[in-house]
């Protein structure tokens, strides 16, 4: 007679052991804190969110709320720029966006960094639209940051909003430095942002069975070009480069 070749099955070594439950740990952790990071604002997240939640988040887990109810996009948003001279030459509006979606189209898994510049409008756009009435009209009315800053805090309105459009400016004038330095080679000595919302009209809504675009552009005013500083400077022009930005 034979025996039952069949043995106790041995016990995983207790490095593996703790190597799985450290992982165990760290996943439900990390589900925890997206979880709370897209839940709807409420008394919780108020307590606990802060800039230790944003820094863990941001930019390569951030969801959204909408990600359970997903909302066909009706629209688009880019970021166009322009530059000009001191002897009165002013170049066209270019964008910067169309680029990176025609890279993308049919894409099934985009890289969210071909997204940059549509994410930097929306951004600007939302951080604009939070603002005052007074501190919309200081944002045009100045040709470099420190002076935008000063006045900003200055205006009547909340300053949690201008400190937002502030982080939010500082990239986008490091991007349109670059752009300027890109696009027409050191040429522009001033360079203005804008952003063109393309929103599509519900079905339901439109006249005579018609589906018309609306466009909104909404202008940020002249800037002095600045010089970027490495690596800053490299990421950026690297990224032009890469989608294919040209005048």
């Amino acid at each position: 007679m034979t025996s039952d070749p069949q043995q106790p099955a041995r016990p995983l070594p207790r490095g593996v052991r703790r190597v799985l439950v450290a992982v165990a740990v760290a996943a439900v952790a990390h589900t925890m804190v997206v979880a709370l990071w897209i839940l709807p604002d409420n008394l919780v997240t108020e307590q606990v969110s802060g800039r230790w939640l944003d820094a863990y988040i941001e930019p390569f887990f951030e969801q959204s709320w909408s990600v359970f109810a997903p909302i066909p996009k009706r629209g688009t948003i880019d970021l166009e720029v322009r530059g000009r001279d001191g002897d009165g030459w002013t170049s066209p509006w270019v964008s910067l966006t169309a680029p990176e979606r025609d890279q993308i189209r049919y894409s099934l898994a985009p890289s969210r960094s071909a997204l940059l510049t549509q994410t930097l409008a929306g951004s600007l756009n939302g951080a604009y639209g939070a603002l005052s009435d007074d501190q919309r009209d200081v944002v045009s009315q100045h040709e470099t940051a420190r002076t935008l800053r000063k006045a900003l805090f200055a205006a009547d309105g909340e300053p949690a909003a201008a400190r937002r459009y502030l982080r939010t400016d500082g990239v986008l004038e490091q991007l349109a430095s670059v752009a300027a330095q890109t696009l027409w080679d050191g040429k522009a000595t001033q360079v203005e942002l804008r952003t063109v919302r393309r929103q599509v009209v519900e079905y339901g809504t439109a006249q005579d069975g018609r589906r018309t675009v609306t466009f909104r552009p909404v202008r940020y005013g002249w800037r002095n070009v600045v010089s970027v500083p490495q690596p800053d400077r490299g990421v950026l022009q690297d990224h032009l480069a890469r989608v294919g930005v040209r005048p």
